[in-house]
């Protein structure tokens, strides 16, 4: 007898929970693999690097605690061990504190992003097997930094007192060589102090890296970055002339520019010499909102730029939806445009860079103590922001600014510096202003630029700027 079959749509009506069940199970298997491959190449670094991630704490029964170094091979975190005691030394005090943070009450800096390696030993088996057989710990590899420690030291002098911080970097290379910042605290004694350090009474922000994690108005630094989104609309920008007569007045408000006396007729180069706010928010007020926006995003506003530290992201606030007050506003740096230290020195390196924008970075490589590198990290592939021409256009309304500009008080005595000052009101109260200075030197083969950044520090020309200059006088010198 012939056996019946049974049409297709029948037997897909009968298999139907069975389809939907393997069609739903096929989605998981596949949103799981997805999952896993985003975590390793997204979020493991970040994921393995959290103090509150314990993968790697039981190491410390088997391996001492590596050191972490500059580049220059300054020890400046150590394990000194004593009759079977471990203790977290930082020779130098404060001098590192923003770059190596602390082991004490947690971990911060470095001491937290790096720990696996530092909790890691690469040493060869044989010793391995010789450690373990005679109960002795192996020594944890050494991380080795891009820090300059003879210029960190330097610019740690140089500071002093001041709230505030600096920062410097390698422009083609993207190698941060300073991170200084104050008031700060000495990562020895953070387990004893913690009380006062994290009392609400203390708002000193001493143990934020202000380098990083300071956010504050940038002030007519942020010109350069009004400026690059004015050349890349308006490919005729070296035809730019604006008459400026000591203010801007729209819809009823009115900036005063400089002390109000006008700067007369000015064109690009001339705006940013003179760091003319009339200029600057006559451009401002021709930009496409969206364009200028994703502009900073290429800039690296909304990240965090440096893997190896806590960092705060900076913010431009301006949509479609802005009014034109705040347009104007924001146009010469004040508004509510929120930048860091870094986030305006890569900026600077990047027209040092002619217009590629080269990542930072803090960690050189990872070695074990036999002088073998177990990892090497470095700079990331530079993106291009804006053209050559753009860049050089660029470097020399920033030459300007130091040669017959705003800002003489930056001329370096052995070589051309090409720079911005910013003074930011961030209260109602003129009393109430920071003080910006971003270089870099020497303008036609840039080797160092450097961002000084003074909370409540007075103006960017007179009170930033000589510290900059004195900064790159030093580098090039010494």
């Amino acid at each position: 007898m012939k056996r019946r079959e049974e049409p297709r749509g029948s037997r897909f009506q009968n298999n139907k929970e069975i389809y939907t069940a393997g069609a739903i199970l096929g989605l998981l298997l596949v949103s799981l693999i997805f999952g896993l491959l985003w975590f390793e190449l997204a979020r493991r670094e970040e994921t393995l690097a959290r103090p509150e991630n314990n993968r790697y704490e039981a190491n410390g029964d088997s391996v001492i605690r590596g050191n972490i170094e500059t580049r220059d091979r300054v020890v400046i975190a150590r394990t000194d061990t004593d009759n079977g005691a471990e203790t977290r030394v930082y020779p130098f005090g404060p001098l590192f504190s923003s770059v190596t943070g602390y082991s004490a009450v947690g971990r911060t800096g470095l001491e937290a992003s790096m720990n696996r390696y530092l909790l890691t030993s690469s040493v060869s088996f044989g010793d391995l097997i010789t450690n373990d057989l005679m109960d002795r710990k192996s020594q944890g590899d050494t991380v080795v930094t891009t820090i300059d420690s003879d210029l960190q030291h330097y610019c740690y002098e140089l500071l002093g007192d001041r709230k505030g911080s600096i920062t410097v970097m390698e422009p083609r290379t993207g190698k941060v060589l300073v991170m200084v910042t104050s008031p700060t605290f000495d990562p020895n004694t953070v387990k004893e102090n913690w009380e006062a350090l994290t009392s609400p009474d203390n708002d000193t922000g001493i143990l934020m890296n202000r380098c990083t994690q300071g956010l504050y108005a940038p002030g007519s630094t942020f010109k350069l970055v009004t400026a690059i989104e004015y050349m890349r609309e308006h490919p005729d920008y070296e035809s730019y002339h604006y008459n400026c007569t000591g203010s801007y007045t729209l819809n009823g408000e009115t900036v005063l520019c400089g002390d109000g006396s006008g700067h007369g007729n000015v064109d690009l180069e001339h705006a940013v010499a003179y760091s003319c706010n009339a200029a600057f928010i006559d451009m401002g007020l021709s930009l496409d909102i969206g364009k200028w926006g994703a502009l900073t995003k290429e800039l690296g506003f909304g990240d965090k730029l440096l893997r190896e530290l806590p960092g705060a992201a900076s913010t431009f606030s301006l949509t479609e939806g802005s009014g034109l007050f705040e347009v104007m506003q924001t146009s010469f740096g004040q508004g509510r445009t929120m930048e860091t230290p870094l986030e305006n020195l890569v900026i600077t390196s990047m027209i040092a860079n002619g217009g590629v924008l080269v990542p930072p970075y803090l960690v050189e490589y990872v070695e074990n103590t036999d002088g073998k590198v177990s990892e090497r990290f470095g700079p990331s592939p530079g993106t291009r922001v804006i053209t050559e021409e753009q860049a050089a256009y660029l470097k020399r309304s920033m030459e300007a600014v130091v040669n017959y500009g705003t800002t003489p008080q930056a001329a370096s005595p052995v070589c051309q510096v090409a720079g911005k000052s910013g003074t930011a009101q961030y209260a109602s109260s003129f009393e109430n202003m920071h003080a910006w200075f971003t270089a870099f030197a020497p303008s036609d083969d840039p080797v160092i630029s450097v961002t000084v950044m003074l909370e409540k520090g007075g103006y960017g020309s007179t009170d930033a700027a000589p510290l900059a200059r004195d900064v790159i006088t030093y580098y090039l010198t010494r």
